[in-house]
């Protein structure tokens, strides 16, 4: 288990969008994977924010077959779009604050 929770948690987020952004397939893409089953077991307490995409990560580590697996790439890809839109809505909502503009 990790010492730092945020660590994986941002660990988590990164590998997804890595995984999510492959057109091709790559050797690199066997290792990400693996290592990302990995990062899922220091992700259990997640934030809110991270919990669909720690579960759409979960279930790619655990597809069993081609039709699973891609079902599954496809949903990650789906959750790491929606997660870097709120991320991206919320850096500009606190940077319009700061400009005195919210």
């Amino acid at each position: 288990m990790s010492k730092n929770p945020m660590i994986a948690q941002r660990a988590l987020v990164h590998v997804c969008t890595r995984l999510s952004m492959s057109v091709v397939p790559n050797s690199d893409d066997d290792l990400m994977l693996q290592r990302l089953g990995e990062i899922l077991a220091d992700c259990y307490a997640c934030s809110a924010q991270v919990l669909p995409l720690r579960n759409a990560a979960e279930r790619l580590v655990l597809a069993k077959n081609a039709r699973s697996r891609s079902l599954a790439e496809l949903a990650l890809s789906i959750e790491v779009k929606k997660y870097h839109g709120l991320a991206a809505n919320t850096l500009i909502d606190e940077w319009l604050k700061g400009r005195g503009r919210a």
